[in-house]
C-alpha cells in the first residue's frame, strides 16, 4: 500500500512539473518587463518585400553600369599525383581486419563445437 501511494505521488510530481517546465522557461529573459499585453499579436518590424530583385536594384541605384571592375585570379595547376607502389599501411590495415574476424569466427565456431564426450557426468 505505501509503495502505491508513494509511485502516485511521485507520478503525479512528474506531470505537474512537465507541465509547469514548458512556462516556466517561456517567460523572456530581458532586462525590464515586457510592454505589450498577453493577447496582442506582435507586429513585424519589416514587412516582406516582394518586389522583383531587379526591380529593388533599379530602385536603389545598383546595376550594370556602376558595378565593380572585375579581378580574374588564376591559380597554378595541381601537381599531378604519381602512384609509387603499393601502400603498405593501408595493407597492415586490412590485413590486420582480416585476422581479427577469422579469429572471432574461429572462436566462435570453437565454442559452439564444445561438446560433453558421451563419458562426461554434468557437474
Amino acid at each position: 500500500m505505501f509503495n502505491r501511494r508513494i509511485c502516485r505521488t511521485a507520478g503525479v510530481t512528474l506531470a505537474v512539473a512537465a507541465i509547469a517546465a514548458p512556462a516556466a522557461s517561456a517567460m523572456p529573459l530581458g532586462d525590464g518587463p515586457v510592454t505589450r499585453g498577453l493577447y496582442q499579436p506582435v507586429q513585424p518590424e519589416e514587412t516582406q518585400n516582394l518586389m522583383n530583385p531587379d526591380t529593388r536594384d533599379y530602385a536603389e541605384g545598383r546595376g550594370t553600369y556602376n558595378a565593380p571592375e572585375v579581378v580574374v585570379v588564376s591559380q597554378p595547376a595541381p601537381k599531378p599525383i604519381t602512384a609509387s607502389g603499393i601502400d603498405w599501411e593501408d595493407v597492415g590495415i586490412g590485413a590486420g581486419g582480416l585476422l581479427g574476424i577469422v579469429v572471432i569466427g574461429a572462436g566462435g565456431a570453437l565454442i559452439l563445437m564444445h561438446r560433453r564426450t558421451p563419458g562426461q557426468l554434468a557437474s
